[in-house]
């Protein structure tokens, strides 16, 4: 399984001893393309981790500061996702927590309890939370919270124990979901609510076994400045906060510093344009890039194999076509399979094509190609 936790990425094997489940949680497709969002907290001890129906998981994402996860379902066929609500919750507003609660002592069928939102707020003030009154046991953690049409208003993620503070739980908001999703780079959620039966039908158990492996180090930065660790010919994948056109790398680095929220830039040298990061997940080897990070999160940022280019392909060497996906999704894909050399990303139709030889480079303009 390729692994993105905390924002660093690891390969992990099937651990010893897989076969024991350690911990479980619930998950739900949030894109077609086979993405399921859960809490951080549900993945990040796993060796392996197994989804229902769809296998051990492909790739997991994990949020640096939010209790939020999306994982890569190796699912056969296609899904059918929730829709991520646009308008916020309601106070006490009617809503329907779906979960796997307790497997290995109920069952493993999926529950649903009802309640309102309480809150507006989460456990002392957290913005980014929800206050529910629906009850939630161990193993619901990562569960859609849905409102009557089916759509998500929000992801189990804890309640408080003890007899006096029954039915205090919480929730994080699907606004803060949505903008993960987008930061990532992946596909936009699909849009369409289903009802309530769509919801349970996406909705899936998620079992934890084994203990992850040690996590892979970066490379050290070619060179340091006092606030910035500097990375020549990289470029960062996703989280872009803002771009800026017409900028040296250290007008670049000062418009980061003045930027709440940013803690890394990548400046395409040949444009002279810079792209503010809110977090360094993935560093792609690119001629035309030099990126710089935040010393504190250069620890969890992983540098990739691949090198990208853009408006350039390959022809030929083709051997597997993915459709509406988007370009994160068709970089894990190559880097999943072993016979991948290369990966082709078509933008405008949203195609992936994997390529198991390399030719001559040529200009074509709107396909990002990366090669290892």
């Amino acid at each position: 399984m390729l692994r993105l936790a905390l924002a660093a990425l690891l390969w992990l094997g099937t651990a010893a001893g897989a076969e024991t489940p350690v911990s479980s949680g619930t998950g739900f497709y949030v894109n077609a393309q086979g993405w399921l969002a859960t809490n951080a907290h549900v993945v990040e001890d796993c060796g392996t981790l197994h989804i229902d129906q769809a296998g051990t998981a492909r790739a997991v994402i994990v949020h640096p500061t939010l209790d939020l996860a999306l994982v890569l379902a190796a699912a056969d066929g296609p899904v059918t996702p929730l829709a991520i609500r646009d308008a916020p919750a309601r106070l006490v507003e009617d809503i329907v927590a779906l979960g796997y609660p307790l497997p290995d002592q109920l069952s493993a069928d999926i529950r649903a309890t009802t309640g309102t939102v309480s809150s507006l707020s989460g456990f002392r003030g957290d913005q980014d939370e929800l206050q529910i009154s629906a009850p939630i046991q161990p193993g619901n953690s990562g569960g859609p919270v849905i409102d009557e049409t089916g759509q998500v208003v929000g992801v189990v993620a804890a309640y408080l124990r003890g007899e006096e503070r029954q039915n205090v739980n919480f929730a994080i908001k699907a606004t803060a979901l949505r903008d993960f999703i987008d930061a990532t780079g992946l596909a936009r959620p699909n849009q369409t609510p289903g009802g309530v039966d769509q919801a349970v039908n996406a909705t899936v158990l998620l079992t934890c076994t084994g203990s992850p492996s040690p996590a892979k180090r970066p490379q050290q930065p070619v060179r340091s400045t006092p606030d910035y660790d500097i990375f020549g010919g990289i470029d960062l994948v996703g989280f872009d906060m803002d771009s800026l056109p017409d900028m040296s790398m250290a007008a670049c680095q000062r418009a980061c510093s003045e930027t709440p929220g940013c803690v890394a830039v990548t400046l395409n040298t040949r444009h002279d344009h810079c792209f503010l990061k809110s977090d360094a997940v993935i560093g792609l080897r690119n001629e035309d890039a030099r990126s710089a990070v935040l010393p504190s999160v250069v620890p969890r940022l992983a540098l990739s194999d691949f090198t990208v280019i853009a408006d350039v392909d390959s022809p030929g060497g083709d051997y597997a076509r993915i459709r509406q996906t988007d370009y994160t999704s068709c970089l894990l894909e190559c880097g999943l399979d072993d016979r991948c050399r290369a990966f082709a990303f078509v933008r405008e139709k949203r195609e992936c094509w994997l390529k198991d030889q390399l030719g001559p480079l040529q200009e074509m303009p709107g396909i990002k190609f990366g090669y290892r």
